[in-house]
């Protein structure tokens, strides 16, 4: 009998289009933190549906990359950060904040004491750090500024 546990199987990569890189659920979990208790299809599921929201808000910049005639994220032109687009970067960092939010939302604490109702509005803050970071990434990607501000 053997007590060294069995290697899991690393998590299949989420495939979108073909546009925008894979996403590998592994290196989610271990770029943001994700606790144990989260099991894999239940943030798989924050994961796709992190991706298929970051997909339709760069819908109009897919196609506009594509009619350039770059067939992937990676070949639009773009700073490279250890070998990698500035851009992939930042998809990433969209998909992985939208994520996180979600499963930081879907995992508050229910207890109903002070120290839970403190904690609970320690992962709202976070959650909302986590949307805040997705939106700035997706505005880096298509060359928008973080804000838009009018004068009156």
């Amino acid at each position: 009998m053997s007590f060294i546990p069995n290697e899991a199987e690393a998590p299949e990569p989420i495939i979108s289009d073909g546009f925008f890189p894979p996403i590998d659920p592994a290196a989610f979990r271990t770029s943001v933190r994700i606790e144990d208790a989260i099991t894999d299809d239940a943030m798989r599921h924050a994961l796709v549906l992190a991706v298929t929201r970051a997909n339709i808000d760069l819908e109009e910049y897919r196609n506009a990359q594509q009619l350039a005639g770059y067939s992937t994220l990676s070949q639009v032109p773009a700073a490279q950060v250890d070998g990698k687009s500035r851009l992939v970067f930042d998809y990433e960092e969209a998909v992985y904040s939208f994520a996180k939010a979600t499963l930081l939302v879907q995992y508050e604490d229910t207890d109903t004491t002070v120290l839970a109702d403190s904690a609970t509005e320690v992962k709202g803050t976070a959650s909302d750090d986590f949307r805040r970071r997705y939106f700035e990434a997706i505005r880096r990607i298509i060359g928008k500024p973080r804000a838009t501000i009018e004068l009156i």
